[in-house]
C-alpha cells in the first residue's frame, strides 16, 4: 500500500493557483510529491530533510522547532489507542519517529525553460496513517 498525498487547505489553494497560471507545472509538481510519498514509504531520506535537524538556523528565522522525538511524544499523547499501538510498532520496526515534519525543494523550468523556480514544500510524514500531508509551499511561481 503506497502512501497517500493529502493537502492542508491553504497548500492545496497555493498549488491550484500555480497550476492555473502555469499549467505545464501541475504534472511535474504532483510527480515530485509522489516521489516524496514513495521516499516516505520506503523510509528513505534522500530527497527531503527533517526540519528538526536545523534548529540553529531556524531559531534565527522562526521560533525553534523541537526534536522529532519530542514532537512524537506530544502527538502520541493526543493519539487514539490504536494509533498509539501502530506508532509503537513503527518505532520498533524502523527505530525512527512515526511522525516527522520534513521539507524538500526542487528546481523546475518555467516558461519553456526560459526561467526557473525552486519551490520548497513543507510536509508531515505520517507513517502510522501511511500518508504525507502537504502543509505549505514556498517559492511557487505566482505565489
Amino acid at each position: 500500500m503506497s502512501y497517500r498525498i493529502r493537502f492542508q487547505r491553504s497548500a492545496k489553494a497555493e498549488l491550484d493557483q500555480c497550476c492555473r497560471v502555469y499549467a505545464c507545472m501541475g504534472g511535474a509538481l504532483l510527480a515530485w510529491l509522489g516521489t516524496l510519498a514513495q521516499e516516505a514509504e520506503l523510509h528513505e531520506e534522500r530527497l527531503s530533510f527533517d526540519i528538526a535537524n536545523l534548529p540553529a538556523y531556524l531559531s534565527r528565522v522562526v521560533s525553534p522547532i523541537e526534536s522529532s522525538w519530542r514532537a512524537t511524544w506530544e502527538r502520541f499523547q493526543e493519539a487514539t489507542w490504536t494509533e498509539d499501538m501502530k506508532a509503537i510498532l513503527e518505532i520498533i520496526k524502523t527505530r525512527k519517529p512515526p511522525w516527522q515534519l520534513r521539507a524538500s525543494w526542487r528546481v523546475f523550468p518555467v516558461l519553456g525553460g526560459a526561467s526557473h523556480c525552486m519551490p520548497v514544500v513543507f510536509f508531515d510524514v505520517d507513517h502510522v496513517g501511511k500518508q504525507i500531508v502537504v502543509r505549505l509551499f514556498d517559492g511557487l511561481p505566482g505565489q
